[in-house]
């Protein structure tokens, strides 16, 4: 081989080296460009407070540690910052409480990456139970940026007892019941388990982290992300969409009635619990309940036996499932943000139109609607399979066990949220 040939192959070999480190190199780029974008977004529309101590045994690099923590949270959970999508906000507290950002303060992720930073230690006490309470009168307060109809969560990350236990408990159950969800993150091994356990939401098996020292932050933040992305706060929409067609009588409507007061009945019902609609269609779409309207469980029970029977000729099941999607999970009908939906089709399964079913249906499913089928009358089980979720929602009758599945499920989901 001569030295010309030999620069060749040395020049290609240089080549074929450059080509694989920045083949290698792109990849692992496009690796974390993947991962980015998973979790871009994945919070959607939520305002979230970090409360975290900044008392006398944490020292100040702890406390950087602390906020490092935050921001890579916050960077798992969304790429967008701002009034159509996530919003942060932050405060201290030990001896006294500090309002360090509100939700509405920022609108782009490096700048609220920088004032997260920039957050200075104090040091002292651990006022728990005063720092949990301003997250109702302050935190969430219009005036610091929280939007109506939005859920409210907050994270309190702390590594000691309070200085008053029964207060901080206190003032946890009162911003519970005005509906703030509540997440607690432990670290070291002075933290107080019971006060952890009772101040975070149930189910604390899901809500409650810890950790053994602050370096080991980084560990829970992955995890941590995913519970506030993924939290419906125990919360449940469910709404009954009722056939009122030619095709079944009135003592099959009458059934279904009582089967729907039975699974209310059973059910925990309240605006920070499980709320329920219910809807009628024949040739027409009917509200007959929306979410929320009725307060308590007996008045809601009462509501439904009087729902009354007009039967209204065809089955048009595609603008049932159609108005139920649009308008009966809506904020306007009493709609939660963050809570799960479950919508229960009870039909004899034969539409006027069939494809226009089965769209509505896959619709109202990639709208995140659980979608539950209930055969009555002399049911078509092809269509009450298109319209469901998946086989195992699809139910028959009104009978005593299609109430208990119903129960169960709506329970099930309540307790995953």
């Amino acid at each position: 081989m001569d030295i010309k040939q030999k620069q060749r192959v040395t020049l290609c070999c240089l080549v074929l080296v450059a080509i694989t480190v920045c083949s290698a190199a792109v990849k692992k780029d496009a690796t974390k460009s993947v991962d980015r974008r998973s979790y871009s977004s994945a919070c959607g529309k939520a305002d979230i407070v970090f409360l975290v101590d900044t008392s006398g045994s944490i020292g100040e690099t702890n406390f950087n540690k602390t906020l490092e923590f935050i921001k890579r949270v916050i960077l798992y959970s969304s790429s967008s910052i701002g009034p159509n999508a996530l919003q942060i906000g932050v405060d201290t507290f030990s001896s006294s409480f500090h309002s360090e950002i509100g939700l509405d303060d920022y609108s782009y992720w490096y700048s609220l990456r920088s004032a997260i930073g920039s957050i200075k230690y104090r040091g002292g006490g651990t006022d728990t139970a005063t720092a949990l309470t301003y997250l109702t009168s302050k935190s969430f307060s219009t005036s610091a940026g929280h939007r109506s109809g939005v859920s409210k969560t907050a994270v309190i990350v702390t590594d000691g007892k309070a200085n008053s236990n029964s207060a901080a408990i206190a003032a946890a159950s009162s911003i519970k019941n005005a509906g703030i969800y509540l997440l607690a993150v432990g670290v070291g091994n002075a933290v107080d388990s019971g006060e952890l356990n009772s101040i975070a939401s149930d189910p604390v098996s899901k809500n409650v982290f810890n950790v053994s020292s602050h370096s080991y932050l980084s560990s829970i933040a992955y995890r941590l992300q995913k519970r506030l992305c993924a939290v419906c706060h125990g919360q449940v929409d469910v709404v009954f969409l009722i056939d009122t067609s030619t095709s079944l009588n009135g003592r099959v409507f009458k059934d279904t009635l009582t089967m729907i007061a039975d699974v209310v009945s059973n059910s925990d019902v309240g605006s920070n619990d499980v709320m329920f609609g219910v809807d009628t269609f024949d040739a027409v779409f009917r509200q007959q309940i929306t979410l929320g309207e009725k307060a308590s469980k007996s008045s809601l029970m009462s509501a439904v036996q009087n729902i009354g029977y007009h039967s209204g000729g065809m089955t048009n099941t595609a603008l049932g499932l159609f108005g139920m999607q649009t308008v009966s999970f809506s904020p306007e009908a009493g709609g939660r943000s963050r809570a799960a939906k479950v919508g229960v089709v009870v039909t004899d399964g034969g539409s006027n139109d069939k494809n226009a079913t089965i769209a509505a249906a896959k619709a109202a499913r990639a709208a995140g609607i659980r979608m539950v089928a209930v055969g009555v009358g002399s049911p078509s089980y092809t269509e009450l399979y298109s319209i469901a979720t998946s086989s195992s929602y699809v139910y028959t009758g009104t009978s005593y066990s299609t109430k208990a599945r119903l129960r169960t499920l709506i329970a099930s989901i309540k307790n995953d949220c």
